[in-house]
Order: structure tokens, then sequence, then C-alpha cells
């Protein structure tokens, strides 16, 4: 412990973004993709209809009944993506409907302060939370995978499917 004590934050985080950039797999850098974001989405009859009122098939069964936020990343003309919501990761079909896509950028959440309201993320940025109800509880057992907006007003956190209102990238 007496170790860990010795290093200043800002060499943990030096250090972290060293092997964040040296490693090739797109999550430890950044990624455009597109997606669409519902706050409110459920399933029925092993679909998940979402608030634009698209219509997706759930490739796995026995997902049991759901309601809350979703992100389904896929491409423009593509009618198939992942939705991601409840801690779950599941491929999806287009059955109907048209959803609302926007365009964001993929990355990886690094450290979350609590205390300083602040998440540091993988693509080298930090960035203030400014919801003060956001939770920054986030699973310290898995890689937490991020979207920022294109307008870099949000931090959607696809391990939850919740979007957080953030800062533009600040200086240390």
């Amino acid at each position: 412990m007496n170790f860990i004590k010795a290093f200043s934050f800002s060499t943990v985080i030096t250090i972290a973004l060293f092997f964040a950039y040296a490693a090739e797999a797109s999550v430890w850098g950044t990624e455009t993709i597109t997606y669409s974001y519902s706050e409110t989405a459920e399933t029925q009859n092993g679909n998940l209809v979402t608030a634009d009122e698209a219509v997706w098939r759930l490739m796995e069964t026995g997902i049991a009944n759901f309601e809350g936020p979703v992100v389904v990343i896929n491409q423009k003309g593509s009618r198939s993506g992942i939705a991601y919501f409840d801690g779950q990761s599941i491929s999806v079909t287009l059955l109907s409907g048209e959803p609302d896509l926007s365009e964001g950028f993929r990355t990886s959440l690094l450290m979350a302060d609590q205390e300083l309201r602040r998440i540091i993320l993988t693509d080298g940025t930090t960035r203030r939370v400014l919801d003060p109800d956001a939770s920054l509880d986030f699973p310290a057992n898995a890689l937490v995978e991020i979207i920022i907006t294109r307008d870099r007003r949000y931090a959607i956190d696809l391990s939850r499917g919740l979007r957080i209102a953030v800062s533009p990238p600040v200086r240390q």
C-alpha cells in the first residue's frame, strides 16, 4: 500500500495513458461510431422497442422484461447492431421503424473521481461531470465503454445505458 501512495495522481494517470496508447484495440483510443440512444425502451415479445418506435429483434432468447435506457450501435443502412442495456450487450436486427441515428466517439473509462466529479477517459481527455445527481459508481471489475456525443456535451455509459452531462475536455 505504501508503494501505491508514493505515486502521485498524475504519475498514475501518465502510466495508465501510456499503456492505453500502446494497446492497439480501438477501445483504448477513440472510434467514431453511429448509434441511437433511447431514454425509454422496453422488451415486448422478444423484441426491443425504443422511443423512436424502432423495433429490434433480440438475437438471444430468455431476456427478462426490461424498461429503461438503451443504446444501439449500428451503421446507417445496416439492419443489424448491438444493443446495450441493463448491463448486457445483445445482437439485434431491425424489424421496423427508422432509428434516430447520431454520431459519436467510442472510448473507455480509465478512472472516475467521485470527489472531484470528473471522469478520465482512455482517449486522453478528462471531463467534469455536470449533472450533480449522476452516479460515478462504475463497475470496478469490467471495462466500461463510453460514447462521447458528437457535440461533446454528453457521455453515454454503455454498461448502464445512462447519458451523463459532461464538460468539454478540461486541462489537468
